[in-house]
């Protein structure tokens, strides 16, 4: 531990106490805040099928999603009905799900695997994001749509 000044904002036996604390946390919850957004437009969700899942990010083992909505930048069109979802590769709606994507906005209906307002993932395999697009019809409708998805998570060091 360094020196204590008196530009120090904790002195004395308080401070060392306080320090010591400070670190044993950060040493007991050791993680790093990760920041990501991924766009995707309709050409990526286009198939002959009425759902299709596409791979968003690897999350790494034991990383704890701590936030997650989507933007929709270009409404979807071209179907009468269209919506996403997004979760790992065993749960496809777990962190989102059901959000429409017909109107332009910011979608945040958290899935099932949200608890305490974070998903946590496996604490020893890494897990496959992805995004479930569904539609009223074959996806090769769209015609238009541009998606921002948004992820704000804790990457265990």
């Amino acid at each position: 531990m360094p020196p204590q000044t008196q530009n120090d904002s904790l002195v004395g036996e308080n401070a060392l106490l306080s320090r010591r604390y400070i670190e044993s946390a950060a040493f007991e919850n050791s993680a790093r805040i990760k920041r990501l957004k991924i766009r995707k437009d309709y050409n990526f969700f286009s198939i002959g099928s009425s759902s299709n899942d596409i791979f968003l990010f690897p999350l790494p083992a034991g990383a704890e999603i701590i936030s997650c909505w989507v933007n929709v930048v270009v409404a979807f069109a071209g179907l009468a009905s269209c919506s996403v979802s997004v979760g790992p590769d065993t749960n496809e709606s777990g962190v989102l799900s059901g959000n429409s994507v017909i109107a332009i906005g910011i979608k945040t209906i958290k899935g099932a695997d949200f608890v305490d307002n974070r998903a946590i993932y496996s604490l020893t395999v890494p897990t496959t994001i992805q995004a479930r697009m569904t539609g009223s019809a074959n996806l090769n409708g769209l015609t238009a749509g541009v998606i921002d998805f948004y992820f704000i998570y804790l990457e265990h060091l």
